[in-house]
């Protein structure tokens, strides 16, 4: 076991000590890395155990899907992660996480101790034939956990419809208990059972020792914090913007790199943006935490601003959608500086994009409803 899984074991446990006894599930499952044809669904147990997932066939019967590497599967783990792959691009699927405590872990022969099947949930994959949906975004709660839960309260979400923290939803990362009290355990209690969240790394979600960890909660289809998704008729490219001041800054202690990670990120993007696509998208939307422009202009923004600006003019990026200034703001397109608009939302307002085969609105809305602003492209 990692050690940070027996770190992960003591807050389980200490956070629900009239429980500490009783096997059961303590945080999920939730949905993402949402594909055409693939999701994954993450959950956790306060004991040691074997997890699957079980997905209702046409027949109506319960097919399971496991994680296994190498001939085994997992198991002896507090995270379930399982990769459903093979998925009908567009199709409506219902699924139960299944849980087997571990008691005795015997190499001949696994004692197991209570089997928890959740409750049936469903959720549809992402198609590029869907015609309508809408995405939901927020950014820089700061473990805010009221805040949080007020503007997911306000999502009517639907099918086809998803969320995305657009970054800084934690101050740092020093435990896991900050993200699931703030990230996962509100996720799955207002939308991540059945609609997958998008989660773009923000600067704070860098900082602290278990900073390296994120990954292994929110992984993506390419293997990086930097990926593209597609849904409907927009492609989406997610960007890591990396820290906000530079390198050898006395706050990241000699222990960070993102001029090379900014380079990297910026090879990627010309492979992707170069690539043949079968079906062409209607929109580029660009999900990054800083943004290029309208921002403080500290070192990380003109870095990334220098790296990808010019090829996000070149290909046809449509919008920006950034956060880390906590507070909205429309910065509309400059010919020739950035030939698209950025929206930059706030700490107590939500950003929502409404797409059509026709048409994709922009509209940002405050906690008491209020529409901030309107656009459409």
């Amino acid at each position: 076991m990692k050690i940070w899984h027996m770190f992960l074991l003591g807050v389980l446990l200490n956070s629900h000590p009239s429980k500490a006894t009783e096997f059961s599930v303590q945080h999920g499952p939730y949905l993402t890395n949402m594909t055409t044809d693939a999701v994954t669904i993450i959950w956790f147990t306060n004991k040691i155990s074997a997890g699957a997932v079980e997905i209702l066939d046409e027949d109506g019967s319960w097919r399971e899907v496991s994680a296994q590497k190498h001939g085994l599967k997992d198991a002896y783990s507090l995270m379930h992660k399982i990769e459903i792959k093979g998925l009908k691009s567009g199709g409506t699927y219902h699924y139960r996480t299944v849980s087997r405590e571990i008691k005795n872990p015997n190499p001949y022969g696994v004692l197991f101790g209570q089997r928890l099947v959740s409750a049936a949930s469903r959720f549809e994959v992402f198609s590029t034939k869907r015609s309508d949906f809408s995405v939901y975004i927020i950014n820089d709660n700061h473990e805010d956990k009221k805040n949080i839960r007020a503007l997911l309260s306000l999502f009517p979400l639907r099918a086809g419809d998803f969320v995305v923290f657009n970054g800084d939803m934690v101050n740092f990362m020093s435990d896991e208990k900050q993200i699931f009290e703030s990230v996962i355990d509100p996720a799955t209690e207002f939308f991540a059972k059945e609609f997958p969240l998008v989660y773009v790394r923000g600067n704070h979600e860098l900082r602290g020792k278990n900073a390296r960890n994120w990954y292994d909660f929110f992984p993506t289809s390419e293997g990086e914090p930097y990926f593209l998704f597609r849904q409907g008729g927009v492609e989406f490219y997610v960007f890591d913007s990396g820290e906000d001041k530079h390198d050898s800054h006395f706050e990241y202690s000699g222990l960070v790199n993102f001029d090379a990670y900014r380079m990297e990120q910026t090879i990627w993007l010309k492979n992707r943006l170069q690539e043949e696509k079968e079906e062409k998208p209607l929109f580029r939307v660009a999900l990054m935490h800083i943004p290029l422009y309208g921002g403080s202009d500290w070192y990380g923004e003109r870095q990334n601003r220098k790296l990808w600006g010019g090829l996000l003019n070149q290909h046809g990026i449509d919008l920006m959608v950034s956060g880390h200034t906590h507070k909205f703001s429309w910065v509309p397109y400059r010919q020739g500086v950035h030939n698209y608009p950025i929206i930059i939302g706030g700490t107590k307002n939500f950003i929502r994009l409404d797409v059509t085969s026709k048409q994709l609105t922009v509209r940002a809305i405050s906690l008491d409803g209020k529409v901030l602003t309107e656009k459409s492209l």
